[in-house]
């Protein structure tokens, strides 16, 4: 495949500069970038699929001819991984921090996580300590995914990123969907068994499958078996190819690592763990004498020489007991069996008799002799399941209290919630139950005072600043900012103290004014001058922000002339028995809140001003009918989002496109039916379209407008009842909602549909060549996002401020 070219170093995008590309795969690049305006590094993430995608000399993106489909599809995917990511917070997952369009594609921002891939930071033959941290760590940070709702899908050694303390990153989401979807995705030897087969689920067992499978890679230095090749051996009836972790992994070093990496690599998944919280258990309780292969402590030596003494012990009781039983005639083989554990040795045990001790069988004593070896809790557990009156079994409960005592000292030592809850789970009825109950509940009312404390302080700041924004003096913002120096309004105390002092002087108050330029400011110059000389002007100011509906305005020279549309409620869409199903059902709508709305549609002037910023890339022609005041055409969706994103910069606003239900909204102007005043004859004198002054069969037959086969100045009609021209013909106009074929489950609160075939995208309004059908309020159609034509542009739509 193609690899389309990466940004060099040095280039900028949306105000970062590259400074290095860390890597590229098969669907992205990702590059070291610099914030100048925090001096700060982050990674970028650009999605730019391999043979899909072209990038021309100024670093636009673009699909290959014939894979737009593909290369939008991937898009859509890599947006989504975006918006699922920027929710998580993990440390041990990588998150996003922003999702932009650039160079007509797609960016995720990234903090700029440090350390080395897995398989280089474990290298060969790892610490065994080393190994058991990154291993719990990555299972706490796969399970936090899984508590989310989510499987990730593509868990290999290429994506764990591993620092010098052992922390571990779980990087690149792509496959990131909800445990109960059903696509495919995966890279060959870490991908599970039913990543390969179209009728079987993916859930979260196979993110299972897949940090075995690394940690086997990163651990034996060898990549897995595929389980695609596993599976088609097993079916043939033949042995499994790949060999167990167990083998490769000595117990002596690792303890139960190698257990529970072919645990998880098991190729039915009703065969692996349950969950990766039920695998993390039974690898720990695997796992306690993990420190088997070191050198022996003083502790160890401690601990030898207390058995020995136990020992020794029962020994000479076992001597006096036989001497008592031969003086009194009795048989010296029906001796006891020893209670404790010496040397690590199953004690030998007489033949059966009539007392209430027995002899053990060669398999009860083999399976003993391997529990002591093993020493661990499942060991001894699983003994006890299958010997239950054996002679051993108190040697077993003995050997489990050393266990419990042992995790209990580790893990009280951490003193966490989630430690103790391990400790619950590992030993139900352990000997420190009771103890960890207290610990959790003493955990659980230190969390809940500190929270009462931390709510009634943030109430006794606000009562504070409350008192002190009343007052209004200097003297009340020096009080708060006393009493509260880290308070959350003392940064506002302290701007709003430095106001006060500077209305001792009324030309330095008015100079203030001017500069916060905001409500506050002038109301307070007025406060402190009720005469002054410029009351008038703070006056006209505070009017000029009370954007009351109605209201037009302008954010700058070369922006669109706005005016303020009302909140209310209509129906959208069409019952009629004719109207087509993509108009149906109609449905109440309400729009809670004012917006404002562009008077005009956007123009060759304005957008003009936009590619000499730099904003806009795109410079679409006019088809020879002139620019300045004509609406914009040959501007796809994206041109069109482009053009939003540089207003909103260059303002401070946020502007942005209609969403169908604002569109909808704003064109009826409060008219119910499908043309404006419910008479189709009035519709000339409101839109340029294909009347009867055209020859198209598809004609307007109810009037004829002044202009044929092209496009008017913005303006020359008459507006609609809430001020706004041409939104009936002229061009249509995008909107931000994807394609959907009917209303069924539209939004009802004027939020864009972002459900749907997200590709192509709604417009609105007909144009100056469409006729009768496509002019009504409730007409709708699409388009493919990427589309240009001559008769399409867009209006733009700003949110207000409280």
């Amino acid at each position: 495949m193609n690899r389309p070219a990466t940004l060099p170093a040095g280039s900028q995008v949306d105000g970062l500069v590259i400074n290095r590309l860390l890597r590229q795969t098969a669907e992205s690049a990702v590059y070291e970038v610099t914030d100048p305006a925090i001096d700060a590094r982050f990674a970028l993430k650009e999605y730019l699929p391999e043979g899909l995608a072209l990038r021309d000399d100024d670093g636009h993106v673009s699909p290959r001819p014939g894979d737009e489909g593909a290369f939008e599809a991937g898009l859509a995917r890599f947006r989504r991984e975006a918006r699922l990511a920027a929710g998580i917070e993990h440390p041990a997952l990588a998150r996003v921090i922003r999702l932009f369009d650039a160079n007509g594609t797609s960016c995720q921002l990234m903090p700029l996580y440090g350390g080395e891939p897995l398989l280089e930071a474990l290298g060969s033959a790892p610490a065994a300590g080393l190994a058991r941290t990154v291993t719990l760590s990555l299972m706490d940070a796969v399970a936090a995914l899984h508590e989310l709702d989510l499987v990730h899908r593509d868990i290999k050694p290429g994506n764990v990123l591993v620092d010098d303390d052992g922390r571990v990153t779980l990087m690149d989401h792509g496959g990131l969907v909800e445990t109960d979807a059903d696509a495919r995705r995966g890279t060959p030897g870490y991908a599970a068994p039913e990543q390969y087969d179209a009728a079987r689920s993916v859930g979260a067992q196979a993110d299972i499958y897949g940090l075995a499978a690394a940690l086997y890679h990163a651990l034996t230095g060898e990549p897995p078996v595929p389980a695609d090749v596993r599976q088609a051996a097993k079916d043939a009836g033949q042995a499994d190819p790949l060999l167990p972790a167990r083998e490769r992994l000595p117990a002596s070093r690792y303890g139960g690592l190698g257990d529970a990496i072919d645990h998880g690599l098991r190729l039915d998944p009703a065969n692996r763990p349950e969950s990766v919280a039920q695998w993390r258990r039974a690898y720990e309780s695997l796992d306690w004498r993990l420190d088997a292969g070191r050198a022996e402590t003083a502790e160890d030596t401690t601990e030898k020489r207390e058995w020995l003494s136990t020992a020794l012990f029962a020994t000479l009781g076992l001597v006096l007991v036989a001497i008592a039983v031969f003086l009194l005639g009795g048989d010296p083989e029906r001796l006891p069996e020893p209670s404790v554990d010496s040397g690590r040795q199953a004690p030998e045990a007489g033949p059966t008799g009539s007392g209430n001790e027995r002899a053990a069988s060669p398999e009860e004593r083999a399976q003993w002799q391997a529990a002591l070896d093993a020493d661990t809790l499942l060991g001894y557990r699983r003994f006890l399941e299958a010997w239950p009156d054996s002679i051993f079994r108190e040697q077993a409960r003995l050997q489990i209290n050393v266990l419990d005592e042992r995790a209990w000292q580790e893990l009280s030592e951490e003193n966490t919630r989630g430690a103790y809850s391990r400790y619950l789970e590992q030993f139900p009825g352990g000997l420190h139950e009771a103890d960890a109950l207290r610990a959790i509940e003493r955990i659980d009312e230190a969390e809940a005072r500190a929270e009462r404390e931390r709510l009634a302080r943030q109430a006794a700041d606000q009562a504070a600043w409350d008192q002190a924004r009343t007052a209004g003096t200097v003297a009340a913002m020096d009080e708060y900012i006393r009493t509260w120096p880290a308070g959350d309004q003392v940064e506002t105390a302290r701007a709003l103290r430095r106001q006060l002092l500077d209305q001792a002087n009324e030309s330095t108050a008015w100079d203030a004014a001017l500069k916060l330029d905001t409500t506050e400011s002038y109301q307070a110059y007025i406060d402190a001058f009720p005469d002054g000389e410029h009351v008038a002007d703070a006056l006209a100011a505070i009017d000029g922000f009370d954007l009351r509906p109605g209201r037009s305005f302008r954010d700058c020279d070369t922006c669109p002339e706005m005016i303020v549309i009302p909140a209310g409620a209509f129906q959208q869409g069409s019952d009629a028995a004719d109207a087509p199903t993509r108009e149906q059902p109609a449905h109440a709508v309400r729009i809670a809140r004012d917006f404002a709305a562009g008077m005009y549609e956007v123009t060759m002037a304005q957008w003009d001003a936009c590619v000499d910023a730099g904003g806009c890339e795109a410079a679409p022609s006019d088809n020879g009918w002139g620019r300045e005041e004509r609406p914009v055409i040959m501007v796809s969706w994206n041109d069109a989002q482009q053009y939003a994103h540089w207003l909103s910069q260059l303002t401070g606003e946020t502007y942005r496109l209609p969403t169908e239900s604002e569109w909808e909204y704003m064109a009826r102007a409060r008219e119910s039916g499908d043309f404006p005043f419910g008479d189709p004859a009035q519709v000339c004198s409101f839109g340029n379209i294909a009347g009867m002054e055209t020859e198209f069969r598809w004609r307007h037959q109810a009037c004829a407008d002044s202009t044929a086969l092209g496009t008017l100045p913005v303006g020359q009609l008459r507006p609609n009842d809430y001020g706004l021209f041409d939104v009936i013909g002229n061009v249509a106009e995008w909107t931000a909602d994807c394609m959907n074929l009917s209303y069924i489950d539209a939004p009802a609160d004027g939020r864009a549909w972002t459900r749907g075939i997200c590709s192509s995208r709604m417009a609105r309004g007909g144009s100056w060549v469409t006729g009768t059908r496509d002019i009504r309020y409730s007409a709708r159609f699409d388009l493919k996002a990427g589309d240009r034509n001559d008769f399409t542009g867009f209006r733009v739509v700003r949110e207000l401020r409280d």
